[in-house]
C-alpha cells in the first residue's frame, strides 16, 4: 500500500472482500504518512488467517472516513482473479 498525495491518511481500515461484498478479512491501520521527498510512503500489510476456500476473485478495497478531496478514488481498491 502506498501514498503519493500531499495529505497523511487518518486511521483507516483495509479489507479483502469476496466479488458478493462479503467481508474475508481486514485490518486496521493507524495512518499512512504523505511523502514529503515526493517519493511515494509504502507500508506491508500483511494478512494471515485469510480462508478463501470457494473463492475465484477477491476485492480488496480502502475506507477511509475522510480526507478531503481525492484526485481519484480507483487506486483505493483492486479486484483480483486467483485462479488465472
Amino acid at each position: 500500500m502506498h501514498n503519493i498525495g500531499a495529505v497523511s491518511l487518518p486511521p483507516f481500515i483495509f479489507g479483502i472482500e469476496d466479488l458478493k461484498g462479503d467481508l474475508l478479512i481486514s485490518r486496521k491501520l493507524d495512518s499512512l504518512q504523505a511523502p514529503l521527498n515526493l517519493r511515494p510512503r509504502r507500508i506491508d500489510v500483511p494478512f494471515s488467517g485469510l480462508r478463501s476456500t470457494g473463492v475465484n476473485k477477491l476485492h480488496f478495497r480502502l475506507k477511509v472516513s475522510s480526507i478531503g478531496e481525492e484526485i481519484t478514488v480507483k487506486n483505493n481498491e483492486l479486484r483480483v482473479n486467483l485462479y488465472n
